[in-house]
């Protein structure tokens, strides 16, 4: 039986996973011209089995989360593989030879499988992806994080993106100024005209730098970290020609 704990644990990655679901009507529309993926296996090292199961069921639900990838559910890989005619396929190992057979069993065109350890407060994640027709691995993703367990539940879901569609990682970015009419660019591009009412989205994680300008006001340049999935928060009071302006963001 799990324990309270745990349980909290499950509900916050369960609820956290949904909130990132697409809307039903367009999920159904991708469905069909999806890549199918299959969770092979999902090995802990120094963690509880209901731990593991549950990081497998985020990782499951991140992917599900992607346009153009439907996952397949664990439910059917299972009765595959009890299935008696499937015995040497069952048996294989846990390869990424006998991770394709699964693969190839299941309808799955690509495979995501690997390993999650802890040691103390320190955790790793080792997860790559496999290309079931070739037969080949496509990519790898591997992260270490220390201190609380709830810090796997961010690098799972960054994983998944890391994975199979690196491209679509981005982060948002937003401003607060004390002034209107502040003209602002990212990275040399237009953003808008302050108050913007709402983030700067569609930015890729790492630097961009911020330029703010309004006639009578010190012009700012300032760099700015964002973060995968996260809004990064820049708070700034423009000064007036002449005046030292204070920046004080980069607050997630």
């Amino acid at each position: 039986m799990r324990s309270r704990r745990d349980i909290g644990w499950w509900l916050a990655m369960t609820c956290t996973a949904m909130l990132w679901m697409m809307p039903c009507s367009a999920w159904s529309a991708e469905r069909a011209r999806s890549v199918r993926v299959a969770v092979t296996r999902l090995d802990g090292l120094g963690l509880s089995q209901g731990v593991v199961e549950n990081l497998a069921m985020l990782l499951r639900n991140s992917i599900a989360t992607i346009p153009g990838f439907e996952v397949i559910a664990p439910a059917q890989i299972d009765i595959a593989l009890r299935n008696p005619r499937n015995r040497a396929v069952a048996s294989c190992g846990g390869g990424p030879d006998c991770m394709v057979k699964v693969g190839k069993l299941v309808g799955a065109s690509r495979v995501v499988f690997g390993t999650i350890g802890a040691l103390g407060q320190a955790y790793s994640l080792n997860l790559r992806l496999l290309d079931v027709g070739a037969g080949k691995e496509l990519a790898r993703e591997q992260a270490n994080v220390s201190g609380n367990r709830d810090l796997l539940i961010p690098e799972v879901r960054l994983a998944a993106f890391k994975l199979l569609a690196p491209e679509r990682i981005r982060g948002a970015l937003r401003i607060e100024i004390d002034a209107e009419g502040v003209q602002v660019e990212v990275d040399g591009v237009d953003a808008g005209t302050t108050p913007l009412r709402a983030p700067i989205e569609g930015l890729s994680p790492g630097e961009h730098v911020v330029r703010l300008r309004r006639p009578g006001y010190a012009e700012l340049q300032q760099t700015v970290v964002v973060r995968p999935f996260e809004t990064t928060r820049l708070k700034v009071a423009l000064a007036e020609e002449g005046a030292p302006s204070s920046p004080s963001g980069g607050i997630p």
